[in-house]
């Protein structure tokens, strides 16, 4: 059983980091190797791809018992190949990590427990499953190479209260000590704001830190 948490070690370019400020209370943002950072303007979103149904099947996320809250299609693990990350609920039940914790694992009102799972597009193999999620997770964003989780009050709610970014770490996601979470109720996304062809993490409309 894997857990989504935190680690060391970040994928994301630092080319702007000298030229952008510290990230403002409010603002919009762009992660970077060296933190969060106030973006100088306005950037544009890349859309996010969503996997067909049928892909969804063949990897096993349609079967009975298991509800597909959001699933995006992207090269999360930065292998040159697309990935289905996929956020869904389940019944929920004991997991080694949770009690090695000793913590409550959230779930919703129908006693469904919150998982991550990445899946490759291509060969259909299941790369990585989190069995224990501690924070009820309201969004997903897959950046290149980058995993955006927006954070939300509660299993099943669509509200915002926080940003984490994660990179792929061979198996399983860590986060840098430089990228705390991000606290506050703006949008999760991906620009190329560097011009580089790549994309990084931004958050925009925040309106509170």
């Amino acid at each position: 059983s894997a857990a989504l948490g935190a680690g060391r070690g970040a994928g994301l370019s630092a080319a702007l980091s000298a030229a952008l400020g510290a990230a403002p209370g409010q603002g919009d943002v762009v992660a970077l190797a060296d933190g969060w950072r106030g973006l100088p303007g306005p950037v544009v979103r890349l859309p996010q791809r969503r996997p067909a149904d049928g892909l969804l099947a063949d990897v096993g996320l349609l079967a009975a018992g298991i509800d597909v809250q959001t699933a995006v299609l992207g090269d999360v693990d930065d292998d040159g190949a697309d990935e289905v990350v996929a956020l869904f609920l389940r019944p929920a039940r004991p997991t080694a990590v949770g009690e090695a914790l000793a913590v409550s694992v959230p779930t919703d009102g129908r006693g469904r427990s919150q998982h991550l799972g990445v899946y490759g597009a291509a060969d259909l193999r299941q790369k990585w499953v989190a069995g224990t999620i501690l924070r009820p997770v309201s969004s997903v964003t897959v950046c290149d190479g980058v995993l955006v989780l927006g954070y939300g009050s509660a299993v099943g709610a669509a509200d915002r209260v926080a940003v984490g970014v994660f990179t792929w770490r061979g198996y399983g996601f860590v986060t840098s000590p430089a990228l705390a979470e991000l606290p506050g109720d703006g949008v999760p996304g991906c620009a190329d704001v560097d011009g580089d062809g790549r994309s990084e993490p931004v958050v925009i409309e925040r309106t509170a830190p």
